[in-house]
Formats: structure tokens, sequence, C-alpha cells
């Protein structure tokens, strides 16, 4: 495939505009979004008192602290839910004195609020970094999902999926051999939860001469997963009844996927200048595919949107408004 700096001629790629997003009331922040299974879109408002960096995924320095799992005080948080063509739902949840890294939603209505980290001490002595939330009964129960849980989604079936980061595979903040402690929920790479934390599916062992050492990029839609992930630069797709697919699309390090029956979409690697452009890949032959500039309208820009791939869609949100894309057609 052709590299970014050999390209001539590139496809545009439009994004439309699907709706604009409410600013953060006052004493409110946005810190974390994502993307239900349905493709509505979840906001995650905080106390602005909060630090703005929670829990960093960035390895500590040699004899820094360990990142904290959890803030010095309780301060309030609240959830928006929006669809593109339903209205706003509101959610207060109670006060959490918690990092909050992903949130997600259950098709019933309950919310999932996680962590990225998690600390083992010894013995039952861990951090729990996983929170569900039930609006109806304000109960709220925690259990833990593992350290270096760098993606988390929630299918059609209410079944949790967390992609973790290579520490979370290999061993972190007193997991793994490496750490002395027992093997993580992380070792997995990509791991299928039920809503209680019991482990249900995991790639990491399920394939003799493949593993994930790092998860690069998840995509949840309702009926079916994809990872992309490294040390090949390979996507697994996982249906509804944990059957398993391997794609090798090669793009390099990359942070989102959309994916149709015929292709995956791509954005360029964050490490890349060119915070626009995408590749589009055959799924029947990797060696085919095209480049791609994505365009926003009215005016907004690509370098200040966070990119989350569900289903077929590249979803593109900023401050003030959210994109989305279609996986395009092959030529």
């Amino acid at each position: 495939m052709a590299s970014p700096a050999s390209a001539t001629g590139w496809t545009i790629l439009p994004f439309r505009l699907v709706r604009s997003l409410p600013a953060p009331e006052p004493g409110f922040r946005c810190v974390v979004r994502g993307v239900t299974c349905e493709g509505d879109l979840l906001l995650l408002w905080r106390d602005a008192r909060d630090a703005p960096v929670l829990y960093p995924l960035a390895p500590s320095p040699a004899g820094a602290a360990p990142p904290r799992p959890k803030m010095d005080m309780g301060h309030a948080v609240r959830l928006l839910r929006v669809g593109e063509e339903r209205g706003l739902q509101q959610i207060d949840l109670p006060p959490l004195e918690v990092a909050i890294d992903h949130v997600a939603m259950f098709p019933d209505g309950r919310v999932l609020l996680a962590g990225a980290r998690s600390k083992y001490r010894g013995p039952d002595d861990h951090d729990l970094n996983v929170m569900i939330f039930d609006p109806a009964t304000g109960r709220l129960e925690r259990f833990l999902l593992g350290d270096g849980l760098d993606h988390v989604g929630i299918d059609g079936q209410g079944r949790i999926w967390g992609g973790y980061c290579d520490e979370g595979v290999f061993g972190h903040h007193g997991w793994g051999r490496a750490c002395k402690g027992p093997e993580g929920p992380g070792a997995g790479g990509l791991v299928c939860f039920d809503d209680r934390g019991n482990q249900l599916w995991r790639f990491n062992g399920s394939l003799a001469r493949n593993c994930i050492d790092d998860c690069y990029a998840l995509n949840v839609s309702a009926d079916r997963v994809w990872a992309y992930y490294y040390s090949f630069y390979y996507v697994c797709e996982v249906d509804a009844d944990l059957g398993l697919r391997i794609d090798k699309p090669d793009v390099g390090s990359t942070h989102a996927l959309a994916v149709s029956p015929e292709a995956f979409l791509f954005p360029f690697s964050f490490r890349d200048p060119d915070r626009s452009g995408f590749h589009l890949v055959s799924r029947a032959d990797p060696d085919h595919g095209t480049l791609l500039t994505g365009v926003l309208p009215e005016g907004a820009s690509l370098e200040e949107a966070l990119l989350i791939g569900q289903g077929a869609r590249m979803h593109a949100v900023t401050g003030t408004a959210w994109f989305c894309a279609e996986v395009p057609a092959l030529a």
C-alpha cells in the first residue's frame, strides 16, 4: 500500500454533522467520551475540580509513585446519552472517588465506568477498577477488569469487552510474573466478561500461534467485535457466538477502526503529522487499499477530534459537535 508521503490524488472521506453538542454545565467538564453498540454518543461530565490527568497509561519513571486508582474525594458525575434522532438523556451518578477513563452502557440502560489501572498488593487486596451503576435502582456494583485496560465496550447481549495494552498483558503494578504477582485479567489481550466480571472468553490462549501483545483499537457493535492488535498488525473479528476470524491489514500503529463487510477504515497513526489521513483496506485482499483525507463540514478540524469506530461508522467528536463517516466502497 502506498505510504502517506508518496500518495497523490487522495480520495475525500466526507464526515457529516450528526448534531451539535451541549456545553458542560457550570462547574463541570467533559472527561470521557464513548459510543454505545447502538451508535449513541456518551459524554461523561465530572466536577471541574478534578485533576486534568487522572490516571495516565504511560509507565511511571523509575522510583516514581504509581498512578492512583482513586481521587482524594468524591466529586459529582453526570452522564449524557446523545442519539442521532432521540433527545438527550441525562443520568446523575453518585459522587465517585475513582479515576474514570472509560464509559459504556448496557442495552438495559445500566452504566459502566472503568479506570485504566488496578494495582495488586496481595491476595484479596487489589483495586476494583470497574463500577456498574443502575439508574433505575441507584445500585452501584464494583469488580475487577484488570490493569492496562485500554478499551471497553458492551455488545448487544450485555457482554463486556476489554482490550489491554502491553502492560496489562504482560503484567505491571504488581500483576504478572515479572512483578511476582498473579496473572491479571489483561493477560488475555482481548477478554469478554459477563456483567459480574466473570471471564467468558479470551483471545490469548484461544489460538496456538497468535496472541495479542497490545490491543491498539477496539470496535464493539451489537453482534460483532473487532480488535486491531500488535505484535503482528492483525484484526480479529469475534461474532455473537464467539467464533473467530483473523485478517491481516498491516497499517502500522493506529488507534481506531471501522469495518464494513468489504473493507477496514483506519486513521493514520497518532504519531503521524497528518491527522486527517485514513487507510481504506480491502478485507479480501489486504494488499489492496487506498488513502483518504477526512473532511469535516463547517470548517471543523479533525486535529481536535476524538475518533471512535463503531460498526461501519467512524465517529469524530470535538468539544462542540459530533460527526461521522461511513466506511466507503473500495474503487
